[in-house]
């Protein structure tokens, strides 16, 4: 539930008053206010995992012994809900020490959506089923989805998903990849290249209905589709790689702001890996200096962006 402290937004619900009063009365002993519209299954989980207050815990069973519980708390959400801070006039219901509890609210939840797929698998998990594909970048989350909806992705998201399907391997399996030369390398694994065969044979509705978006990524995973070559899927590949020039480009990425791309750039160093190439004879070698680098400072400044996040 690590997306919940960060971002403070879940997915908006409907709940009866008596499940947001239950839910508020947990969550103010530990610190939090909840929406009205968030008052849902997710969020008394979370609540669940975190311990109570002792300071917190005691203004509720203050406010509970008076009476006043269900008045703080309709003060909160409209102190909390307005643009502006809330205030009340001198001499209105109840002192509330706004300042020492956070919001949990829905009404942002539409921005935070879009960008839970980037992240790592326990920002997203928990709200895997009212998430949508979008361009995520992230197999993991497109597999994950696809288990979860049943249904299929676009573009180059499901020639990922085909791969994973015949080979329970999220990356290509050694021997699939295009070499270094341009060539393209025939897949060394027969038993990987039936069951990717067979795999596209049984789903060829499904790639028919989707060969509009798979056309703008033909050329980068040329090596993959040809090597599939043969009897049974051949009028599709043909049909796939027709006017694949005239396909509009891959999409490239957006970052929504500087700490997104950094994190993107470190990603990317950590999982490094370096080029290997290999000649017609057999012979490898590695080219240290076409490795992507990251710059240091870049450290510092993603802290100082975290920490003003």
């Amino acid at each position: 539930m690590q997306a919940i402290v960060k971002y403070r937004q879940v997915p908006p619900v409907e709940s009866t008053p008596e499940a947001r009063i239950r839910i508020n009365r947990k969550a103010l002993s530990r610190g939090y206010v909840i929406d009205p519209k968030a008052c849902g299954k997710i969020v008394e989980e979370w609540l669940d995992t975190i311990q109570e207050e002792r300071w917190a815990k005691k203004k509720v069973e203050e406010w509970s012994r008076d009476g006043l519980f269900e008045i703080v708390l309709d003060q909160m959400w409209k102190h909390f809900r307005t643009v502006e801070a809330y205030a009340y006039k001198a001499g209105e219901p109840v002192p509330v020490p706004y300042h020492r509890y956070t919001y949990i609210g829905s009404e942002d939840w539409d921005r935070v959506k879009k960008v839970l797929p980037y992240q790592r698998q326990a920002f997203w998990a928990p709200f895997l089923e009212y998430l949508d594909y979008g361009d995520s970048r992230n197999k993991n989350f497109v597999i994950s989805k696809f288990l979860q909806s049943e249904v299929y992705p676009d573009g180059e998201q499901l020639i990922w998903l085909l791969q994973w399907i015949a080979s329970g391997k999220i990356e290509a399996i050694p021997g699939t990849g295009p070499a270094a030369t341009g060539v393209v390398e025939a897949i060394n694994n027969q038993w990987y290249r039936n069951r990717l065969r067979s795999c596209m044979a049984h789903l060829e509705p499904v790639l028919w209905e989707k060969i509009d978006t798979l056309k703008p990524f033909y050329r980068k995973y040329k090596w993959f589709f040809l090597s599939l070559r043969g009897k049974g899927i051949n009028k599709f590949l043909n049909a796939l790689g027709r006017n694949s020039t005239t396909s509009p480009k891959t999409p490239p990425r957006s970052y929504s702001n500087r700490l997104e791309y950094l994190e993107k750039r470190l990603e990317d160093n950590i999982n490094l890996k370096m080029p290997i190439y290999k000649n017609r004879y057999g012979k490898e070698w590695k080219e240290l200096d076409r490795m992507v680098t990251f710059d240091l400072d870049w450290m510092e400044e993603i802290k100082r962006l975290r920490a003003k996040e």
